[in-house]
C-alpha cells in the first residue's frame, strides 16, 4: 500500500511540476542564459523523480513476482535491451561483445538489473556521444556467467559503491543518491548471484552481474 501510495503521488506531483515549467517557460520573454540554467535544473530534477518512480514500482515487480524454476537465454534478452534503448537513445554508442546463446539461472526479471545498470552508464554521463557496451564473458569451472555493462561514463563515487556492495553501513546520512543500483542488486541476488564494480577499460565504469549458469 506504502509502494502504490508513494508511486501514485510522485508520479501526479512529477506532472504537475512538469506542465507549471513548460507554461512558465513558454511565457518568459527574456530568456537570459541564466534563467535557462534554472529550467534545465528542474527539468534535470523532473527527470530524476520520475526515475525514482520508475526504480520503485520495478522493485516491487522483483520482489513479488515468482517463478517455479528460472531460466532464460540472457543473450536475447539483451539483444531487445540494446534494440530498445538503441531506438531510444541513437546518440548512444551501444555495443554487445555476445555468444550465441547462454542459459542462466534467472527469469524475465533480470531485465530489471541490466536495463537499470545501462540506463545509469547513459543518463550520468555528460558525453554528448555515451559509450556502452554489454558483453558475457567465458562461464568459470564453476558455472558462474559474468555479464558485465562498460561505459565511459564518470566512476560511480566510492562511497556509493561501497554501499550497494555492504562494504559501507547504510545510516541516516549514507543511503545513496538513487534506486537504480539497488534495483540491478536486489535483481542478481534474487538468482543467487552478485553484484561488483570495476573500472572499464574506457576509463568508465564496468558493473558485473555475476549469475548461476543453468
Amino acid at each position: 500500500m506504502l509502494n502504490r501510495l508513494l508511486r501514485h503521488n510522485l508520479r501526479n506531483t512529477v506532472n504537475v511540476i512538469s506542465g507549471a515549467t513548460d507554461r512558465l517557460v513558454s511565457e518568459l520573454d527574456d530568456r537570459t542564459d541564466e534563467r535557462l540554467e534554472l529550467v534545465a535544473t528542474v527539468e534535470s530534477a523532473i527527470r530524476d523523480l520520475e526515475t525514482l518512480t520508475q526504480d520503485a514500482n520495478d522493485i516491487n515487480t522483483v520482489i513479488n513476482a515468482t517463478t517455479d524454476d528460472p531460466s532464460i537465454d540472457c543473450v536475447s534478452l539483451i539483444e531487445d535491451i540494446v534494440s530498445e534503448y538503441t531506438r531510444q537513445h541513437p546518440e548512444v554508442a551501444l555495443r554487445t561483445t555476445l555468444p550465441a546463446s547462454m542459459t542462466v539461472n534467472a527469469d524475465v526479471r533480470l531485465r530489471f538489473a541490466v536495463e537499470s545498470l545501462v540506463d545509469n552508464a547513459i543518463q550520468h554521463n555528460p558525453s554528448d556521444t555515451p559509450t556502452v557496451r554489454i558483453r558475457i564473458g567465458t562461464p568459470d569451472s564453476a558455472g558462474w556467467v559474468d555479464i558485465h555493462v562498460d561505459d565511459d561514463a564518470p566512476r560511480i563515487p566510492e562511497e556509493e559503491r561501497n554501499l550497494v556492495t555492504g562494504d559501507t553501513e547504510i545510516t541516516a546520512l549514507r543511503h545513496g543518491s538513487g534506486l537504480g543500483l539497488w534495483l540491478a542488486k536486489w535483481t542478481t541476488e534474487l538468482f543467487g548471484g552478485k553484484l561488483s564494480f570495476d573500472t572499464s577499460e574506457f576509463g568508465g565504469n564496468s558493473v558485473h552481474i555475476r549469475i548461476p549458469r543453468a
